[in-house]
């Protein structure tokens, strides 16, 4: 096949001597449109930053390394990587996960089906990803729902994951940094960014990632820690004019919800409750309906304790 765009993987690493080699060789896997993996490691203290010199010696003309000369934090470190590509289509990676076998082959096919610009549309591809979790279970995340619904809608309500997301290079650059420091959700304002810039979206139905959960900064992080960021990411898309105004009922629900579990109280609850039967809705399905329906009863519970 010719004519086929250059991929960027980009991966952020912290203190993973002992992942970052499964996250280089399952990109290094791919198929020959492999362009460039910028690896960026947030100054870690044990092996992480050898590991990868390592890599970089033996694949001088694909790997870039760069090393932060003090610790950036997550965020800041995925958006300093950022300024460091330049592919065609970009994918963001994990030291701690992994990109399947063929992702790179199936990008490709929706590229030709579908006869994309990738030098000069504004896209994204997506495609599905899987969790694995510590006690052996595995779960299947999908994007299907984005051939249906506006991307933001989705975004907003957990119902499209970037987990596995390829980003044409006019839809980067349009991309920004943030400096807000929402917590552990601040990554909410950097991934909203490529659905809002890009003008289309493709999807295919293909795992082409692996999560796997419970060793990453978030399984660290205490449940009132999310309810804050969450709450405080809320509030910030609020302030954003892009939004329809069912999504800006649903960010406003959402904020209630979180503030709610904070500190529970009758007082918080009675907004909470008007809110949800005024945005409670199937339009995104049975099974989103009923996830809401499941997490409004859990959440009464939190009166009790």
């Amino acid at each position: 096949m010719t004519d086929l765009p250059r991929y960027t993987v980009i991966i952020i690493t912290y203190n993973q001597e002992h992942l970052i080699q499964r996250a280089l060789d399952s990109v290094l896997c791919q198929n020959e449109q492999l362009y460039e993996i910028v690896v960026s490691d947030d100054c870690s203290t044990d092996g992480t930053w050898e590991a990868v010199k390592a890599y970089s010696d033996k694949y001088p003309h694909i790997i870039k390394p760069y090393r932060n000369k003090k610790n950036l934090g997550v965020f800041k470190n995925l958006a300093h990587a950022w300024e460091k590509v330049s592919g065609d289509i970009i994918f963001t990676c994990a030291g701690d996960d992994i990109l399947c076998s063929g992702l790179f082959d199936k990008a490709n096919e929706l590229i030709v089906k579908n006869n994309i610009k990738y030098q000069k549309e504004d896209f994204v591809l997506l495609f599905d990803f899987k969790i694995f979790y510590t006690n052996g279970r595995e779960r299947v995340f999908s994007n299907a729902l984005v051939e249906k619904h506006n991307p933001l809608s989705l975004k907003i309500r957990n119902l499209i994951f970037n987990r596995t997301i390829g980003v044409s290079y006019s839809v980067h650059k349009k991309q920004y940094a943030v400096s807000e420091d929402l917590g552990i959700y601040t990554d909410g304002l950097l991934d909203i960014q490529c659905h809002r810039f890009a003008k289309n979206h493709y999807y295919m139905p293909f795992v082409g990632s692996v999560y796997y959960s419970d060793i990453g900064i978030s399984s660290k992080t205490a449940e009132k820690k999310h309810y804050e960021s969450r709450c405080l990411l809320m509030r910030r898309f609020q302030k954003e004019n892009y939004f329809s105004a069912d999504d800006s009922q649903w960010l406003r629900f959402s904020e209630l919800k979180y503030s709610y579990l904070l500190q529970p109280s009758l007082k918080k609850l009675r907004p909470y409750l008007a809110m949800f039967f005024k945005t409670f809705t199937f339009k995104y399905g049975l099974h989103f309906a009923t996830r809401q329906s499941w997490h409004f009863v859990k959440s009464l519970k939190a009166l009790l304790k």
